[in-house]
């Protein structure tokens, strides 16, 4: 009996010691996801060279974001993120570089946890699809 016990405190302390220091490495990651994947379809206002990110005024988008329809939103890009213009032949990888204010996107990806607050991580951005209509 005496050695069961040991054994399971001597293992909880074992566990104790792995986990601890795991949480407390929170901090380095910018984006840690949360899970909720997002779609819209809006209007590009503006764009951060700096940060790589784009803002746009959602004009319709899924369950996630249905709340922000109307309302500007800062999206995240990273190295991950696909960029694509699309035409009826199909679709070409462009660069962040290649959206100018005024396009007509669609985007999806996922909801990330940043600091204490909610953003939104880009997976795949496109313009000229058949989906950016505004209607």
């Amino acid at each position: 009996m005496k050695r069961t016990i040991s054994v399971m405190l001597l293992t909880a302390a074992l566990l104790a010691a792995l986990v601890i220091p795991a949480a407390a490495e929170g901090g380095k990651v910018r984006y840690r996801w949360l899970g909720a994947r997002f779609s819209l379809v809006g209007e590009i206002t503006a764009l951060d060279v700096d940060t790589s990110t784009l803002t746009v005024q959602v004009n319709r988008g899924n369950q996630v974001v249905k709340s922000l329809i109307g309302t500007e939103l800062a999206i995240a890009t990273n190295s991950k993120t696909r960029f694509l213009q699309c035409d009826p032949a199909g679709c070409l990888t462009i660069a962040f570089s290649d959206l100018d204010i005024g396009d007509v996107v669609s985007i999806s990806g996922n909801t990330v946890l940043e600091g204490d607050s909610t953003s939104y991580l880009a997976s795949r951005v496109s313009i000229d699809c058949p989906s950016c209509s505004l209607q």
